[in-house]
């Protein structure tokens, strides 16, 4: 199987030949994950003309998908906005990390065909399947990439809404517990990390000021595990 190589980005250079096409480790990269300039907070036009700068760096056959993270980023273009950027062939594509499934299906009445919108959050990816979501690109796949796979497939190419419904219901807990009902504490990225330690992968802690969970959070986590289907944690991770 051929496998799109695309590198994540969050600083770039684009005046001159500073760029992604000048350094050694992009030279076999197909695309890029752009997230949207961020801290300063700039207006709109000008991140459009950031956008439009990377595109003549780059050329014509180097994908790029605009991270839109409202989060992150303090703000977000609309889908109605992101129109103007994939018929200037500007972008390739959207990770949509606002959470709302209804950006998918704006993102779809508005943009070209061609347009790729890959659902970047965790908590309605089921919703967004059937808004037209093209993949998904968020921290779930990371550690439970089979169920994650196996609900695309149920929602995308076997449209069987009552069977992605109840492999759904086996995650909603998990879900909710850290992100829905969550107030950031514990953090996302430290549940993740234990939970991949759970499975036997050791990625060690993230990076400071996050940590680890601590030992009543790591009980919680326990318990939703052992809660869901056994053949989700046994299997995610091998196979």
């Amino acid at each position: 199987h051929t496998v799109t190589a695309q590198v994540g980005v969050t600083h770039l250079l684009v005046d001159g030949k500073e760029n992604l096409m000048d350094g050694q480790p992009y030279l076999t990269a197909e695309g890029a994950l752009v997230i949207m300039p961020y801290y300063l907070i700039p207006h709109k036009r000008a991140v459009v003309n950031h956008f439009k700068k990377l595109r003549e760096a780059v050329g014509d056959d180097f994908d790029i998908i605009l991270y839109n993270n409202p989060r992150f980023c303090g703000y977000q273009f609309e889908p109605i906005e992101l129109k103007e950027l994939a018929e200037q062939g500007i972008i390739n594509g959207v990770k949509l990390a606002d959470g709302r499934a209804s950006y998918i299906q704006g993102m779809k009445h508005y943009c070209p065909d061609g347009i790729t919108a890959l659902y970047g959050h965790d908590y309605e990816p089921l919703p967004a399947f059937f808004a037209g979501a093209d993949g998904w690109l968020s921290g779930l796949p990371g550690i439970f990439p089979k169920f994650c796979v196996d609900l695309f497939n149920l929602c995308t190419v076997q449209q069987d809404a009552p069977a992605a419904r109840k492999l759904w219901d086996k995650m909603q807990d998990f879900i909710d517990y850290f992100i829905t009902y969550s107030n950031n504490d514990p953090h996302w990225h430290e549940v993740f990390k234990y939970v991949l330690k759970c499975f036997g992968f050791d990625a060690g802690l993230p990076r400071m000021p996050l940590g680890d969970l601590l030992p009543e959070e790591k009980k919680k986590v326990d318990a939703l595990l052992a809660d869901m289907d056994v053949t989700i944690k046994a299997t995610n991770l091998i196979k």
